[in-house]
């Protein structure tokens, strides 16, 4: 474990090192990559957290679907089936029809 740790302190410093030979503009633009690179990282767990994330959702789904196929099914064995029936339409009575006729004609009350 230790030589572990004493390999890594030996290649931070050989790094070290090196940055401090090179000039500004590309210790900036190393910083640049750096913030990208991490950057990346962050969006690739983000996407792995919501692929997970979808595939219990998918399997939520499913469950449910199957519940509700079964409801369904369970449903549709224990209902009475009824025909659908158009309302009928009934004529106006022949005496309602006079009626309006006589009060449209001889006025009551005149």
């Amino acid at each position: 474990m230790a030589l572990l740790e004493a390999r890594q302190m030996l290649e931070a410093q050989q790094v070290w090192q090196l940055r401090s030979e090179l000039p500004p503009e590309v210790l900036k633009a190393v910083a640049d990559v750096e913030l990208h690179v991490q950057h990346d990282l962050e969006q690739e767990d983000k996407v792995r957290d919501l692929t997970r994330q979808v595939q219990d959702l998918q399997g939520r789904l499913a469950a449910l679907e199957l519940m509700l196929q079964d409801k369904a099914a369970i449903e549709s064995t224990s209902r009475i089936p009824v025909m659908q029936v158009q309302p009928l339409e009934m004529p106006v009575k022949a005496a309602a029809r006079k009626k309006q006729k006589r009060t449209r004609s001889n006025p009551v009350g005149r």
